[in-house]
């Protein structure tokens, strides 16, 4: 079965002329865009916050809760970096036992590495896909508060991270400097 010409001449400018009108339409929207608003990046908001947590902070001073309900230092060595886009990790290790150990070799090794969200408006961290380890034992993570709510201080060069129990009552902190 043989077309014509004179009929493949109409087809072909038929469909020519069918591609060229879907092309001149404007396409329409599927579903409505949602607005997270503007990014605020003045001082005080998360933006700034997380400009100014980025990078690599040594531990200066840690401070665990002893049996008295008191802050006791505690000798420790450890390292926290922080990125813009908000990843975390901190290794460290404890150079002698927590309140209620009684080794050193007790002390552990910490490995953490997640995401820390800012709420600056409470000066809040968020600790979030956690992946956290200590060896030689893991219920330890209880002891330092892995999964505690966090405040925070940062200024140009010193963070302080407090974790507090679930009254606000600080359970430990950790001051670093960059």
């Amino acid at each position: 079965m043989s077309i014509s010409s004179k009929v493949r001449t109409v087809l072909g400018a038929t469909l020519l002329a069918s591609c060229v009108f879907m092309t001149a339409c404007a396409a329409s929207e599927r579903q409505r865009t949602l607005s997270a608003g503007p990014t605020d990046t003045g001082i005080g908001t998360s933006t700034a916050v997380r400009s100014q947590l980025a990078g690599t902070w040594t531990l200066t001073k840690f401070e665990v809760l002893d049996a008295k309900g008191q802050l006791t230092p505690v000798r420790a060595k450890a390292q926290l970096t922080y990125d813009t886009f908000g990843n975390l990790s901190i290794k460290g290790v404890l150079e002698e036992p927590l309140p209620g150990q009684k080794t050193v070799t007790e002390a552990p090794a910490l490995m953490y590495t997640g995401r820390a969200v800012i709420d600056a408006p409470r000066q809040e961290l968020v600790l979030m896909g956690a992946d956290a380890t200590v060896e030689p034992d893991p219920a330890i993570l209880a002891k330092i508060a892995i999964d505690a709510r966090r405040k925070y201080i940062v200024t140009p060069t010193d963070l302080t991270i407090s974790a507090m129990d679930a009254q606000g009552k600080v359970v430990s902190r950790a001051t670093y400097r960059k």
